[in-house]
């Protein structure tokens, strides 16, 4: 802990020592071997910030990083909470997860680091002002400022432009550049957060720039200019790595996979532009900034040993520099200055790469509980002629320490098992911003300023491996990971991680009742170690009852499950509240649930949120009740559809048909299916068809973005990008006696309480005049868009399109949403019920 805390501090941990994706101590091929003896050599930083995940410039990262030798880190505000997801059904929370652990993978490949605020991504603003009404600013500035002395930036450069320039973009952009001014002038104040240098001390970066490109001018019909602008072309070759910086930087973009931004590969030149903004102007780049060991005293010995092990490298004998590299540590060792510490752990991570060291520590499952036993193996290869004695294994605090002074004989594993007997009193492994559920809107309540400009937790256990190399002992630690063969993937890994002794899981998160009928739901209770007996129990309020009230359970291994049903049955009235499970056992009285996110190009992470349903007693009336659903990405509104008593049946390319299209009351068209669904388009005309023949076909919210067809309704309309954020936004009925209003559910403004993030988004911008409009709302300071909801008769039917975000709101239990929703498909032509 002590170790990593350090690593951070001095702004040298490299990602891939941050990501579990790494399961042992990195080791790198010649190529990367070259890189990283230059890079070694060279003392200068920069640092990119900008609002989101994805919002990275991994171009200019990549060039700065591999070309130039610099250590890069992107500074990313928010962990891109109240984005979209292409991928999956993750959001919110999740979704904070998920791009946390893309941003990190992306770090990976273009070798920047990766830091964050504490800033909450609350979903879409239209001004900074708007943006900085929910973020503390105070607060984040506090974490930009402590970023900016901790990894002492020679250069920062922001992704959006000054506010001078007026340009129009997501509220949170503009916020970025503008706390970006502001924070580059705090980290050099003693007087601003003084608390801070207890652990940092104040920096002045030399100049601040934004990174400009034709894209911000492509709406203002100008051309830009050039003139008094630095150019970089990105687009450099590496032979030593076979790519060009701008191919890397494709893979690496290409990991922000839950947005959609798979990225060609572009070779050749490729220009990008900074422009001045603060600090001392520069006529080309790095001007008048010494990013040689000229900046620390005596560090030409230093430069020479570093420069001399670059020339001589031999990719077939990368031992032979080892004494070269160990003169180098113990200088930066000997020496207290900054740059010294900070390239420490470089020389010695190329210590380790040319004696090709392999040192890992897995567990025997990729979990263990407070109090439990553990088994790790621990293992060392040295596989170089150089000597290598191992002399000592530690693992854990205070769990397992091996003294052993074994020689490391070449390519021959040297393995130790330990078990390790995790304290009652370890914490699970939550990530440390969700610690506190309810936090405020704008940001997470994080534990302190150093934790909180991390990427994620610190491993649980690391195994710390004491190795004597050409005279000098050095430590290196790696997290405890799991490892098993997939038959299809081959050797997988994922983190090692402390859980409760036992989870319980809500299926159905949200529970709706249309009337006082008893419905089942149902709670999966997972061991998470050996010979768990206890029962299950909850808290209702007055008036609710549930059969039966408690259960009991034995669950005999780790990772067993069971289900259990319960009635719940609903008093008179138009209610909801929030259902909690507790479990008893012998271990005492928990209340997490489990929720894993699991996806190819991330480790697996394992989430501990309290286990809750939100239960809504509602006034909702149906009209026709068997609905065809064509799934759209990250769609949960089939599925709420099913919660409200609907009959929901998929629709694909594989059973599209007029017959088949003829038994729904009603079809709907998930969120961007037309975005993601190639067969789609094609099938339009069958759509159409049933619409003209009585049915009512609703189509969600789709993106301008890779849009695969615009002819989706029976009339034209183009989508824009207009959105209301405000989910307070006042509703103006613009057709008050139109039937989607009144059947069969009667709207009113009662029914637009309690939204949750937004109104709606990628409203129509321009539509035929047989379509009518319903209902106009705006954003503070807006003209009200008319265009939330369409609606068009076609045939004996109706075609309806929406940019209201049913998918945030239905999953949410948003009792007005549901009753609107349930107009818009209530078709009485339909087969009703």
């Amino acid at each position: 802990m002590k170790f990593r805390q350090f690593l951070f501090l001095t702004g040298i941990l490299c990602v891939s020592s941050l990501s579990v994706l790494q399961a042992q101590q990195a080791t790198h091929h010649a190529g990367e071997i070259i890189q990283m003896l230059k890079k070694a050599n060279t003392l200068g930083r920069v640092l990119y910030i900008a609002a989101h995940p994805d919002d990275e410039n991994t171009r200019l990262i990549t060039y700065l990083s591999k070309k130039e030798n610099l250590e890069v880190a992107y500074l990313s505000l928010t962990r891109g909470d109240g984005g979209q997801n292409l991928i999956g059904k993750e959001q919110g929370a999740l979704l904070g997860i998920l791009r946390t652990q893309e941003l990190l993978a992306a770090r990976k490949i273009d070798g920047g680091i990766q830091f964050f605020s504490r800033a909450n991504d609350f979903g879409y603003s239209k001004s900074y002002q708007e943006t900085l009404a929910f973020w503390d600013e105070n607060t984040i500035l506090r974490d930009m400022v402590y970023v900016i002395r901790t990894f002492r930036p020679d250069v920062i450069i922001t992704r959006f432009p000054p506010l001078e320039y007026n340009y129009q973009t997501h509220g949170h952009h503009e916020a970025s550049a503008y706390l970006a001014e502001k924070a580059f002038a705090l980290a050099a104040d003693k007087h601003a957060f003084p608390e801070q240098l207890a652990h940092v001390q104040p920096w002045q970066p030399v100049s601040l720039y934004w990174n400009t490109s034709p894209w911000f001018y492509r709406n203002t019909g100008t051309i830009m200019d050039t003139t008094g602008k630095i150019k970089i072309d990105v687009g450099a070759y590496l032979p030593e790595l076979g790519y060009s910086c701008t191919e890397i930087a494709a893979d690496s973009r290409s990991q922000h996979k839950s947005q959609g931004f798979g990225t060609a590969k572009t070779i050749g030149s490729e220009p990008e532009y900074l422009e001045y903004v603060k600090g001392r102007r520069m006529t080309y780049w790095l001007e008048g900034i010494d990013t040689t060991w000229g900046r620390v005293k005596g560090g030409s010995k230093i430069q020479s040993l570093l420069a001399s092990a670059t020339s001589q490298f031999n990719p077939q004998r990368p031992e032979d520099i080892l004494p070269l590299l160990t003169q180098a540590y113990a200088l930066v060792q000997g020496k207290g200055d900054y740059w010294s510490q900070a390239k420490k752990q470089q020389i010695k991570s190329l210590i380790a790469s040319v004696c090709g060291l392999y040192l890992g520590a897995f567990a025997t499952d990729f979990h263990a509980s407070p109090g439990s036993l553990v088994k790790i193996t621990a293992t060392a290869i040295n596989r170089s002629d150089a000597f290598a004695e191992l002399k000592k294994i530690s693992i854990g605090k205070s769990g397992c320490n091996l003294n052993l002074d074994t020689v490391l004989a070449f390519n021959q594993p040297v393995s130790h098992e330990c078990n390790i007997r995790i304290p009652e009193s370890q914490s699970i492994s939550q990530p440390y911003w969700l610690i506190t559920e309810n936090h405020p809107t704008g940001q997470y309540v994080v534990p302190n300023d150093t934790l909180g400009i991390q990427p994620e937790n610190p491993p649980p256990l690391e195994a710390c491996f004491d190795l004597l190399i050409n005279g000098l002992t050095l430590t290196f630690c790696v997290p405890v990971q799991y490892k098993w063969t997939d038959r299809v993937k081959g050797e997988q890994y994922r983190p090692f991680i402390i859980t409760p002794a036992v989870t319980i899981h809500p299926r159905e998160p949200v529970v709706l009742f249309a009337d006082n009928q008893p419905k089942e739901i149902h709670y999966v209770v997972k061991a998470w170690e050996d010979s768990i007996t206890g029962k299950v129990e909850f808290g209702l309020p007055q008036g609710w009852k549930l059969q039966p009230a408690e259960t009991h359970f034995q669950l005999h291994k780790t990772g067993e499950e069971k289900t259990f049903s319960f009635v719940l049955t609903p008093p008179a009235g138009i209610l909801q509240f929030e259902l909690r499970p507790f479990i008893l056992t012998s271990r005492g009285r928990t209340d997490r649930d489990f929720v894993e996110i699991a996806y190819d190009h991330i480790p697996a992470q394992s989430f501990f949120p309290t286990a809750r349903s939100k239960i809504v007693k509602l006034d909702l009336k149906k009209a026709g009740i068997h609905i065809g659903y064509i799934m759209g990405a990250g769609d949960e509104v089939a599925e709420s559809l099913r919660q409200a008593g609907y009959v929901v049946t998929q629709i694909t390319a594989a059973n599209i048909s007029e017959k088949f299209l003829q038994q729904f009351d009603a079809v709907v068209v998930g969120i961007r299916a037309y975005n993601t669904e190639a067969w789609l388009p094609q099938q339009n005309e069958i759509l159409l068809r049933y619409v003209e023949n009585g049915g009512r076909l609703v189509v969600q919210y789709q993106t301008t973005g890779g849009l695969l067809s615009e002819d989706i309704g029976p009339y034209p309309f183009t989508i824009g990008r207009d959105r209301v954020t405000d989910e307070h936004a006042a509703v103006t009925f613009l057709n008050p006696a139109h039937p989607l209003l009144n059947y069969p559910n009667k709207i009113t403004a009662d029914d637009f309480k309690n939204w949750t993030q937004e109104r709606g988004l990628y409203f129509p911008q321009e539509w035929d005049s047989r379509y009518q409009t319903l209902i106009a709302w705006a954003d503070p300071g807006e003209p009200p868009h008319p265009g939330s909801i369409l609606y068009a008769e076609h045939g004996k039917g109706a075609f309806i399109y929406t940019g209201i975000s049913f998918f945030r709101q239905l999953p949410a239990g948003v009792p007005g949403a549901y009753r609107l929703f349930a107009n818009l498909i209530a078709n009485e032509y339909g087969n009703q019920q």
